[in-house]
């Protein structure tokens, strides 16, 4: 920041209107470093508060004058991390205020061409603010399909005694429409992790920010993925009792998810290289355990052929799946956005024929590695023992629904006709 943007800045900063104006304006400086803490816990805070000075629409004008305001990449990367961390531990009236208004994270065309860095950053921030808007718009969607069920798409504090939002989800039905916005969301934010990543160039200045927002989206990435899990899981557990259709669309979704899932290790581990060169601080990266996905994907296929062995439901499944399943649903809209465009537009994008395909974005071009079947197996283990596909901690003792993971199971019980399946807890 040169001479005259610090005295512009200092000047702005000392005739602000308000300590909410304040604070965005320190959050959001010219400084390539992490946000001041005390400003962004200031703007968190103002999200719960009701005063004519601190309200969560006051934060909200503030954050997105100072996007509309600013043509530099800094400060308007900045402010989408200041969204994000009100989205994250803000109250719900803010996240209620932003999908009314979401003109701070609609930044679609904003190019900063300063220098190569610039440009590199501008598409970050495009990249970014779509993750943020779609987050919204998909959270939109979710109301639709689960009335009275909250299911946060950012990471959000939460009692660990308190049950999950999954738990809370009636009908396969309604877990395989739950899915289907999931899934492409999880994928959306590992595209937007890529872009997210700095620049690693000789000589070129560190970028602490840039390792800022990956931290955010490592931790909004875990609550996704623990989301699809658990939802996968309980759809799974009953896989021989599905129709037809349910049946093939759990297939496609859990064959989405197996992609989705080396993507995202390899998102931690990169994450984890980042924290051992010291720029992630103490950032508590997991390491995800390994699990074989190819015999699972193989008995699942081999029950989907057993009914449904012409494939006719296959595609009539493959045909729906270009419509967002809350068209499916013939109540009233809950919570609906103003923007009706916005939702039909990013339901064109989620679930339009034209998904991109994520391996080439990753610059591999493979597709999923799957471990091939080991000639032994483990005996099988109780149908009431699903529990998360990614274990992140011990299980808690006495608790069989973290006693393993659905991976242990023996593939025969997904094979087995529906007559013949055993019944299930």
């Amino acid at each position: 920041m040169n001479l005259g943007q610090r005295a512009r800045h200092f000047v702005a900063k000392h005739t602000a209107n308000s300590r909410v104006e304040a604070s965005v304006l320190i959050a959001t400086n010219y400084s390539k470093s992490e946000p001041r803490p005390e400003a962004l816990d200031h703007l968190v805070q103002a999200t719960y508060e009701n005063t004519d000075q601190e309200n969560p629409t006051r934060v909200l004008e503030a954050l997105n004058e100072r996007v509309e305001t600013e043509t530099g990449w800094v400060p308007v990367l900045k402010a989408l991390y200041a969204v994000h961390r009100c989205l994250q531990d803000g109250s719900e009236t803010f996240t209620a205020a932003l999908e009314a208004d979401t003109a701070v994270v609609t930044l679609g065309t904003f190019a900063d061409r300063a220098n190569g860095e610039a440009v590199h950053y501008s598409r970050q921030i495009r990249v970014y603010s779509e993750y943020l808007e779609e987050t919204l718009l998909a959270r939109a969607e979710m109301r639709k399909l689960v009335p009275g069920v909250r299911l946060f798409l950012v990471a959000r504090k939460r009692d660990p005694k308190r049950a999950s939002e999954i738990d809370g989800i009636d009908g396969v039905g309604a877990l395989l429409d739950v899915l289907s916005v999931l899934q492409p969301h999880l994928d959306r934010l590992l595209r937007c992790e890529r872009a997210a990543r700095p620049r690693d160039l000789p000589g070129e200045e560190d970028c602490p920010i840039a390792y800022a927002v990956l931290a955010m989206l490592l931790h909004d990435g875990l609550h996704v993925y623990r989301l699809a899990s658990e939802a996968l899981v309980r759809t799974l557990g009953l896989f021989t009792e599905l129709p037809a259709e349910a049946a093939v669309r759990a297939l496609n979704l859990y064959t989405a998810f197996v992609e989705s899932t080396r993507l995202f290790t390899a998102m931690c581990e990169n994450l984890r290289r980042l924290r051992a060169a010291g720029h992630l601080g103490e950032l508590e990266v997991p390491e995800l355990k390994a699990v074989e996905h190819a015999r699972v994907l193989k008995a699942l296929n081999a029950h989907v052929l057993s009914i449904d062995p012409d494939g006719k439901v296959a595609k009539q499944v493959a045909k729906d799946a270009g419509k967002p399943p809350s068209e499916r649903l013939g109540e009233p809209v809950v919570g609906e956005l103003q923007q009706l465009q916005q939702l039909n537009a990013w339901s064109k994008r989620q679930f339009g024929p034209t998904r991109s395909n994520l391996a080439e974005e990753d610059g591999t071009g493979e597709l999923v590695q799957l471990s091939p079947p080991k000639t032994t197996s483990a005996p099988a283990a109780p149908s009431d023992s699903f529990a998360d596909l990614l274990q992140l901690e011990p299980a808690a003792k006495g608790s069989a629904r973290h006693s393993a993971d659905l991976f242990s199971l023996e593939a025969e019980a997904f094979g087995a006709p529906p007559a013949a399946a055993a019944p299930q807890a």
